[in-house]
C-alpha cells in the first residue's frame, strides 16, 4: 500500500544523532509516513539494526546498505528511493532534527514542485550538551532558541538549485528523471543537479522557511573534497549540455534567481 511520504535518511556515522532525529519524528502528528535509513556501509551496521529495531515500536522504519566505497550520499540516497514506497520523497541526514510540522509540510506539495525548508545549524559548542537530552521535546526546544540561521537558502546561485538536508520531491516524478546522479562522489551537488533537471523537465522549486530542520555541528568529513557548489559548476562547464541551461548561463545567475519563494502567512 502506497503512503503518502517516504522518509531517506542519509546516515554515515551519526548513531547517536539518528536516535534523536528518529526520536523527533516519533512525536510528529502527521503519521502517514515510512523511514528509510540509508547507510553508506563505512561503519558498524549491527548498531544501526539495534537503533531501527528500537524505534520500529514508534515507526515504520528500514534501511539499506550500500558496500562502503567511502561517502557517496548520491548512491544511498538513491538506494533509499528505490525501496520507497511513499508518493513523496523527503531528504534528511542523520544529524538534523526535524521541527513541528515538517513532514506534514513536506507532504502537500503537488506532484510538479520540489519543496525546499531551511537547514538552521546548532554551534558545535552546543553538541555534547545536545546529544546528553533525552527528551525529544527538550531537543526540539533547546535546538529553536540556540540556533544559527540558515544563510544557505540566500546563497543559491542557480535556477532550480536544491540546496540539501530538507527537501521532497515527488517519487515518480524523480525517477522519471533518472534520480541523483551518482557520479558526484562525495558530498553536496547532488542536490543541486536535481534541482536543475527537475526544473529543466518542466518541475518548479519553491524554498519555504517553514519546514525547519536544525544541523547538529561536527568537524567536517569533507575538507579535502570540493565543495558541491564548485563541483556542480565543474560539472556543467565539463559536459555539453543540450538542455536548455548552458554551463555559461548558470554561472551568471545572481542569488535566489529563478528561485520561488513562499512563506507561512
Amino acid at each position: 500500500m502506497e503512503l503518502r511520504a517516504s522518509l531517506l535518511i542519509s546516515h554515515s556515522n551519526e548513531y547517536r544523532e539518528l536516535e534523536l532525529s528518529l526520536a523527533l519524528l516519533a512525536v510528529q502528528g502527521f503519521r502517514d509516513f515510512e523511514v528509510i535509513v540509508c547507510d553508506d556501509g563505512s561503519h558498524d551496521h549491527y548498531r544501526l539494526d539495534e537503533i531501527m529495531a528500537l524505534y520500529r515500536e514508534f515507526l515504520n522504519v528500514d534501511g539499506v546498505t550500500r558496500a562502503d566505497a567511502g561517502f557517496r550520499l548520491a548512491a544511498i540516497w538513491n538506494a533509499g528511493a528505490a525501496k520507497a514506497i511513499g508518493e513523496r520523497l523527503i531528504s534528511t541526514n542523520a544529524d538534523l532534527i526535524a521541527s513541528r510540522g515538517f513532514l506534514w509540510f513536506h507532504a502537500q506539495p503537488p506532484v510538479s514542485v520540489i519543496c525546499c525548508g531551511t537547514c538552521h545549524r546548532i554551534p558545535r559548542g552546543y553538541r555534547d550538551r545536545v546529544l546528553a537530552m533525552s527528551d525529544p521535546e527538550g531537543v526540539l526546544f533547546f535546538a529553536e532558541s540556540h540556533y544559527v540561521p540558515d544563510m544557505c537558502s540566500d546563497t543559491v546561485k542557480s535556477p532550480g538549485n536544491v540546496y540539501g538536508g530538507n527537501w521532497s520531491i515527488n517519487a515518480r516524478r524523480f525517477r522519471a528523471v533518472g534520480g541523483l546522479d551518482e557520479s558526484f562522489v562525495g558530498w553536496a551537488g547532488e542536490d543541486a543537479d536535481i534541482g536543475l533537471r527537475f526544473s529543466e523537465n518542466g518541475g518548479q522549486v519553491y524554498l519555504s522557511d517553514v519546514p525547519r530542520a536544525y544541523h547538529i555541528d561536527h568537524v567536517a568529513r569533507h575538507e579535502t573534497q570540493p565543495h558541491g557548489t564548485e563541483h556542480f559548476r565543474r560539472k556543467w562547464k565539463a559536459r555539453n549540455s543540450t538542455t536548455a541551461l548552458a554551463p555559461e548561463r548558470a554561472a551568471e545567475m545572481k542569488p535566489n534567481d529563478g528561485m520561488i519563494r513562499m512563506r507561512e502567512h
